[in-house]
């Protein structure tokens, strides 16, 4: 997208030094690219934003593109958005939890994750 494409990453301290899965976070700035800014010709821009508290990560993905329900229309599988669920499922035993929501314009996403360490790490 060149140009077209804008970022911010807003990290706090505390999250920093914390572990995170692989690839966790990378599908859904890819999906945000993909569903939500390459289809407008001015482009648009990504924030993602990290925070914690005492036993909690968040992870706030926020476009200004087309809106989770456009994008969505476009590409009924909705196959990243299933990995992720089925992801944080088995690493995090359900203690994580994941949000879609309309940001107006564009969509956010809310990952919110234990600070222990994943259950297929443990092993």
């Amino acid at each position: 997208m060149g140009e077209r494409l804008t970022f911010s990453v807003d990290a706090d301290d505390g999250v920093l030094n914390q572990p995170l899965p692989p690839m966790l976070l990378q599908p859904i700035v890819e999906n945000a690219i993909k569903h939500g800014l390459e289809p407008k010709v001015e482009g648009g821009q990504i924030s993602i934003r990290a925070s914690a508290d005492s036993s909690t990560m968040r992870f706030e993905i926020t476009d200004n593109g087309l809106g989770f329900q456009l994008a969505a229309s476009n590409d009924a599988d909705g196959v990243g958005l299933a990995n992720l669920r089925e992801r944080l499922s088995v690493l995090y035993d359900g203690l994580a939890t994941h949000s879609i929501s309309d940001a107006r314009p564009g969509t956010r996403v809310v990952i919110t994750i234990p600070k222990s360490t994943p259950t297929s790490q443990n092993t």
